[in-house]
């Protein structure tokens, strides 16, 4: 009782919401970036902590356990949406900067020699960006997509219905 409890609680959309958006923008600011490159077990638990939130942010819009009440589909396309919001705005700053935001790569050899650490950066940013906003985009269509045949289908079964005779519920 008290975990289901519990487990209603994170995956509630504005906590799944909040709890995402702080690991993930958290994160992604230079100093605990960095700390992550630097030190190996706090790039374990960086990795662990994005796995955790992702699981959590994802719940409201898959729900794969039926005893947690489900999330209505109009609530999931918004916050599918606002979800969205977050990421762009520091997937903008990260490649939209003119400086290197993150000391570590600077100093990391170079893959391929054209390419330095500030573009290597504005190129990670734009694909953080681009197929992050994809996913959310392809959610929303899916969730979208569902919900009008789901609704498509009730309005045929009520409408069969009342040529058969029935009545409205």
């Amino acid at each position: 009782r008290r975990l289901r409890a519990a487990a209603a609680f994170l995956v509630h959309p504005l906590v799944a919401f909040a709890i995402y958006n702080v690991v993930f923008t958290g994160w992604h600011f230079p100093r605990f970036y960095n700390w992550a490159l630097e030190d190996h077990n706090v790039h374990i638990v960086q990795h662990l902590m994005f796995m955790a939130a992702a699981v959590i942010m994802w719940w409201p819009v898959v729900n794969p356990v039926p005893e947690l009440r489900p999330t209505a589909t109009p609530i999931r396309l918004l916050y599918l949406f606002a979800l969205g919001i977050p990421m762009s705005i520091v997937s903008a700053i990260i490649t939209l900067s003119n400086v290197v935001l993150y000391p570590f790569y600077e100093a990391a050899p170079r893959v391929f020699e054209s390419l330095g650490a500030l573009e290597d950066q504005q190129l990670g940013g734009l694909i953080m960006w681009v197929p992050g906003a994809i996913v959310f985009w392809g959610a929303i269509s899916i969730v979208f997509l569902r919900w009008a045949k789901r609704e498509e289908r009730e309005d045929w079964a009520e409408q069969e219905m009342l040529a058969a005779g029935g009545t409205r519920a």
